[in-house]
């Protein structure tokens, strides 16, 4: 699972380089696949296409005992048989699932070149409205390690 989790990063990365100003486009206009120089081993990553599928809210019970919520986006291409990698997209601080979908292009990726991603949210911090944070040792007001012992790790894993 590791080595699918990087090779989707690998190839996320790849795509937000390109000429839409490091942001993955929406925009249908290319169906071809991209092409790769003969000289790396890097996959063809295909652009970005309009989503079909859709992302529920989900939450999930984890070790901590806190219940926890994300978002899962399932590409309508898929089948239900084979194996795929996943992508774990992760907020930047006082963001939150929802908003990090909106902004990454992933769905659209996920759906051109056939891989599935999960956005979790943070801890809440009231302050921040709908923001969110991970716990990043002593940072990151309530998810930090020594205030409520929250682990993202556990969550992120379960």
């Amino acid at each position: 699972m590791i080595i699918a989790l990087l090779a989707v990063a690998a190839s996320t990365t790849v795509a937000c380089s390109s000429t839409t100003g490091g942001r993955a486009g929406r925009d249908t206009a290319s169906s071809s696949p991209a092409t790769t120089d003969s000289t790396t081993s890097s996959p063809a990553v295909r652009p970005a296409v309009t989503p079909a599928g859709g992302t529920p809210a989900m939450t999930g019970h984890t070790a901590d005992g806190r219940d926890r919520s994300y978002h899962v986006y399932v590409p309508a291409s898929l089948t239900p048989d084979q194996p795929v990698p996943l992508l774990v997209a992760l907020h930047g601080g006082g963001g939150w699932g929802k908003q990090f979908e909106a902004n990454s292009g992933f769905d659209g990726l996920a759906e051109a070149n056939g891989f599935i991603v999960v956005y979790p949210d943070g801890i809440g911090v009231p302050t921040l409205g709908q923001g969110r944070v991970w716990n990043g040792g002593r940072c990151c007001g309530p998810a930090a390690q020594d205030r409520e012992n929250v682990d993202d790790v556990s969550f992120i894993a379960t």
